[in-house]
C-alpha cells in the first residue's frame, strides 16, 4: 500500500516477487514467478535454523503466533455469544 505522493497515485499495487527479495532468490529466478507451498516451508525452516544457530529472534516470534490464538478465540467466541469478547 503506496500512502505517500499524489492522492491519484496512493492505493494498493501489485509487486512481482523475485530475485531482488532475498528470500525468494533460491526459488525465483525471475520476476513474477511465484513460490510454492513447499518454497515456503523452507524459508520458514532456513530462518528458525539460523535463529537457533545464532540465539536471534526472528519474525514472527511464538509470542506472536500466541497473540494471534488469543485474537482468535475471542473472534470464535464473539460469534457464538453475539457479544464482544475481550482479548
Amino acid at each position: 500500500y503506496l500512502a505517500e505522493g499524489p492522492e491519484a497515485e496512493r492505493g494498493f499495487r501489485k509487486i512481482l516477487t523475485g530475485p531482488a527479495h532475498p528470500d525468494y532468490l533460491p526459488f525465483c529466478q525471475g520476476p513474477g514467478h511465484g513460490t510454492g507451498y513447499q518454497d515456503q516451508i523452507i524459508i520458514e525452516m532456513r530462518d528458525f535454523l539460523k535463529a537457533i544457530e545464532t540465539g536471534t529472534p526472528v519474525w514472527p516470534t511464538f509470542r506472536d503466533g500466541l497473540e494471534v490464538q488469543l485474537v482468535t478465540e475471542a473472534a470464535w467466541k464473539s460469534s457464538k455469544t453475539g457479544t464482544w469478547a475481550t482479548v
